[in-house]
């Protein structure tokens, strides 16, 4: 039996990371593959190579309950980072959000949460906060 795992934490720049492999990836093999154990090596190592560990299930079609030869699609889940000592940053994630990095139209400095407030980053709180 399998224990299922807490969701990963993401930054926004985490998501741009993951966009660009999935874009890449999808440019690779976009029209067809027949090497399923391959690509699913390309796909574990170029998120590797973008710092997260990724697994990849398999979904097989059929047409009238006929298998199809080399019809699968990917479902690719983020289950952690390659780096076991890596530890969220909320002070990062919140910069990252109210600076915008992923460009979201009307979402500059906006934090909307769960419990109907938001939260505007002024000017003085988006400097930088790598650590």
């Amino acid at each position: 039996m399998t224990v299922p795992r807490p969701p990963i934490e993401l930054y926004d720049s985490d998501i741009d990371r993951i966009q660009q492999v999935w874009d890449t990836l999808r440019d690779r093999h976009q029209k067809s593959f027949r090497n399923f154990d391959a690509v699913e090596r390309e796909i574990v190592g170029r998120f590797a190579d973008a710092g997260f560990v990724a697994h990849v299930n398999w979904f097989r079609y059929e047409i009238d309950g006929v298998p199809q030869d080399g019809a699968a699609m990917p479902e690719v889940t983020i289950v952690g980072r390659c780096d076991p000592r890596h530890e969220f940053d909320h002070d990062r994630q919140v910069h990252e959000v109210t600076s915008n990095i992923l460009d979201i139209p009307g979402q500059e400095g906006v934090i909307e949460t769960d419990l109907g407030g938001t939260y505007r980053g002024s000017r003085e709180h988006r400097h930088d906060h790598a650590h």
